[in-house]
């Protein structure tokens, strides 16, 4: 059992590390960026949207008509995220406590990309895509973004790796619970409606190969 101690030791290490790194590159990029970020388009609305749950408990990105009329032109996951932070950090505050809840996020990326790849990959190959998780330019910028992006990821990749884990384990609760997540990635970014079914599928015609393959070997004399 000694002689395995280093090898865990290292990979923790290198993954505080790598998360250590993840964190200070985001939170220094949003630092930096958030007295400058200009509210419009895409984000004005998924802010609206928020906004007008708390004020006035209706799903509407409208903010010249009041009360606003309800509509469903976007997914309701991150404008419910946005009225939570509102609801927390006041309607005045909230930008600043949106990205650096972003920041948080996103870090968590990297274990989780790292426990994800564990399952299906070697120890260095894990660590290098949690490595390259964590310099991503496009992730790090997209934490000062008010758009989907961010919480569309973690609960995307939350859902892939507490499927695995159920797979692993043969656990019922724990695929309820990646059900769930995979669940609130759908109302966050509609793309993912048909990944559950695939994996799923993907899963089930592997273990018919096997099982197939099992039975037609010739067996040993």
């Amino acid at each position: 059992m000694r002689r395995h101690f280093p090898i865990k030791f290292t990979t923790v290490t290198l993954l505080c590390l790598v998360l250590l790194i993840a964190g200070f590159l985001r939170y220094q990029y949003v630092q930096q960026a958030v007295d400058d970020i200009h509210i419009a388009k895409d984000a004005e609305q998924y802010v609206n949207y928020g906004r007008n749950l708390v004020l006035y408990r209706t799903f509407s990105y409208q903010h010249d008509k009041l009360p606003p009329t309800p509509d469903s032109f976007r997914s309701p996951g991150y404008p419910l995220f946005i009225a939570m932070i509102m609801k927390i950090g006041g309607k005045l505050n909230y930008l600043k406590l949106v990205l650096y809840s972003q920041v948080f996020l996103s870090t968590a990326l990297v274990p989780l990309t790292f426990f994800t790849g564990a399952f299906f990959m070697s120890i260095p190959a894990s660590m290098l895509a949690a490595l390259l998780v964590a310099i991503s330019p496009h992730l790090i910028t997209t934490s000062a973004c008010v758009l989907t992006e961010t919480l569309f990821s973690i609960l995307l990749l939350s859902a892939i790796c507490v499927f695995q884990l159920s797979l692993k384990y043969f656990s019922i609760c724990l695929a309820g619970i990646s059900a769930v997540l995979f669940g609130w990635a759908f109302l966050t970014n509609e793309t993912v409606l048909f990944l559950p079914f695939i994996l799923v599928s993907v899963i089930l015609w592997f273990r018919y190969f096997l099982i197939c393959l099992l039975y037609t070997s010739p067996s040993p004399r």
